[in-house]
């Protein structure tokens, strides 16, 4: 039952056998060596044999010094080979690592964030980091330990066999108890060992998450009771495990015990066939070291279960994001050496959503490159999720959206232009002010130095030292300045659609400005802006309100002022509540 629960798992395991890529030639030069060297080994006790009933009994000095030398040479030859076998496997490991983590990464960085919502930044890691190590480990060192221990074990019985079968069928009479105890306990231990991956992946993500939200922490004065949380999952993970320890233990014990009954019965018998004369000292001597190898190969061979066990659990945990790659992936554009042109988009009849949820409804709408829009509406009306339309990062569920370019409709796609985006959230990485700037930029910016200046961005570099590290998300900066960078960073992207999600909230009047007219020289982009701001939503040449997923109103912005029923509406619901005073949207934040 155990080798077939391991074939099982062998199968399952074997579309990942592709990370071998072409060393697999290597692999088999591992196995092929690992195979020698324990033909080497497994010559040794008939030297003993040999050197017990030929050189001690008979006195035969000459043939001592064959034998020692032969013991020598053999134990040189298994140490050169055992030293090359894990080396190959080493460098096997580390190449199929590369591969293994390389693809799921890329593959997470292709689903739609809406799509990992379930899943945090640190579970994420886990599962690139210890579930890949996993599954590497059953590639490459159990691989290694199967063929070995399985051909070791294969040689030994046919040598006991040939040696004395009345004794090899003696040393094998606990080999029932054993496989009862694996057949008995397999299922409890596979239970302890995805409850111990879980816990060990959910108390990370819980480090992270109160590593990365430590201000919070200390402001509401919530030390003590963070770290009692820790704690809890801490001393919960610490029960779990020793449990699965107790547990395997007496697993292991027991299966020890009944595995070793075998060369005790073997040593009763067989000292009685020696004082009968049936049997030499050296063959007993002999079979004994046998028989203690043919028990450490079904050890060993119960100790790949359990890396096999720890490597499904993995497995599964790694196709469950691949599993949401196949049904969800962003398909962008990589680099291009020709930019496409795009005069105008166009959407019609657009419905979209999330999880089969919608949120969108029969959109139409049409975007000229060098306009200004405003997309205003209040919290939960679709504005982000047409946002995410726009930018390539969510296909419609039904609609069609057209590009139109001079090379003809539809030869274009959003997913073909350059995004440049502002999000809600300032995303930044914990590098320089400068390699935060500059990420994603494809080219030659032609304005590079007035975007740079209006931002203010060498003051910057002035005050993080150039290439100091902004922190974590930009911790070290202010909000006002994360959000300088993150619109730096987007124009520096010179894009075709530029997005500013509630860009400008933090930044103060002149900055706003300053922002404000770097979109009106810039006039070769769609530039989309969500606002709550009337000052911004003045200088925009085209309004959208959206209510419920529909875009309910459009035209100008003084249009809108005059004749927009729902615009004014919110407008007087900012004044009603009285936020950031008369000029400001509460309603439309999102």
């Amino acid at each position: 039952m155990m080798f077939k629960k391991s074939a099982n798992l062998l199968s399952v395991l074997t579309p990942y056998f592709k990370y071998i890529g072409w060393e697999w030639r290597l692999q088999l030069l591992a196995l092929l060596l690992s195979c020698i060297s324990i033909a080497a080994v497994l010559v040794s006790p008939l030297l003993t044999k040999t050197l017990i009933d030929r050189v001690l009994l008979e006195h035969n000095g000459e043939l001592l010094v064959w034998i020692v030398f032969g013991m020598f040479g053999l134990m040189v030859v298994q140490l050169v080979l055992s030293v090359l076998s894990r080396l190959l496997s080493a460098h096997i490991g580390r190449n199929i690592m590369l591969r293994l983590r390389g693809e799921l990464a890329k593959k997470i960085i292709e689903i739609p964030n809406f799509n990992l919502h379930d899943f945090n930044a640190a579970d994420l890691s886990y599962r690139t980091m210890t579930d890949c190590d996993n599954v590497q480990k059953v590639l490459t060192q159990t691989l290694l330990n199967i063929v070995k221990n399985g051909l070791g074990l294969v040689i030994i019985v046919g040598i006991l066999g040939w040696m004395n079968l009345k004794l090899f069928f003696i040393c094998v009479v606990g080999l029932p108890f054993f496989y009862a105890i694996v057949k008995f306990t397999q299922a409890k231990f596979l239970e302890y060992t995805q409850m111990s991956t879980e816990c060990r992946s959910h108390l990370t993500a819980h480090f992270v998450e109160t590593y990365q939200n430590l201000k919070v922490v200390q402001a509401f004065a919530q030390v003590t009771n963070a770290t009692k949380g820790i704690k809890k999952e801490v001393g919960d993970l610490g029960d779990l495990e020793v449990k699965r320890t107790v547990f395997g233990s007496i697993r292991h014990s027991c299966s020890s015990f009944f595995l070793g009954l075998g060369p005790i019965l073997v040593l009763l018998v067989g000292a009685h066939d020696v004082l009968g004369g049936e049997m030499t000292i050296g063959a007993l001597v002999a079979f004994g070291q046998y028989i203690n190898w043919l028990v450490e190969p079904v050890k060993k061979l119960g100790g790949v279960y359990t890396t096999l066990v720890e490597g499904s659990v993995s497995l599964k945990r790694i196709e469950e994001l691949e599993n949401l790659h196949r049904k969800d992936t962003i398909a962008l554009a990589e680099e291009r050496r020709i930019r496409p042109e795009c005069s105008r988009i166009t959407m019609r009849k657009v419905s979209a959503g999330y999880q089969g949820k919608l949120i969108l409804h029969n959109i139409d709408i049409d975007l000229e490159r060098g306009m200004r829009y405003a997309l205003v509406g209040e919290n939960g009306s679709g504005k982000t999720t047409l946002v995410n339309i726009v930018c390539g990062l969510l296909d419609p569920m039904d609609g069609e959206i057209v590009v139109h370019s001079p090379v003809g409709k539809g030869s274009t796609r959003l997913k073909d232009l350059n995004i440049g985006m502002v999000p809600q959230e300032t995303l930044l990485f914990n590098r320089s002010v400068l390699e935060n700037v500059f990420y994603g930029k494809r080219g030659e910016v032609a304005d590079a130095d007035r975007i740079l200046h209006s931002l203010r961005i060498p003051e910057l570099l002035t005050e993080r030292a150039g290439s100091a590290t902004i922190g974590g998300n930009g911790t070290w900066l202010s909000g006002g300045q994360r959000q300088r960078v993150c619109i730096a960073r987007a124009l520096m992207s010179d894009p075709d659609i530029l997005v500013i999600d509630e860009g400008t909230s933090m930044v103060d009047g002149q900055m706003g400005e300053s922002v404000l007219e770097l979109l009106e020289t810039r006039n070769n982009m769609f530039t989309i802006v969500v606002s709550h701001n009337e000052e911004v939503i003045e200088r925009m040449d085209w309004v959208f309100c959206i209510e419920n997923g529909r875009i309910v109103e459009e035209g100008t912005p003084s249009k809108m002022k005059r004749k927009g029923k729902y615009f004014r509406q919110l407008f007087a619901l900012g004044e009603k509540k009285g936020i950031q005073g008369r000029r400001h949207f509460a309603a439309v934040a999102g």
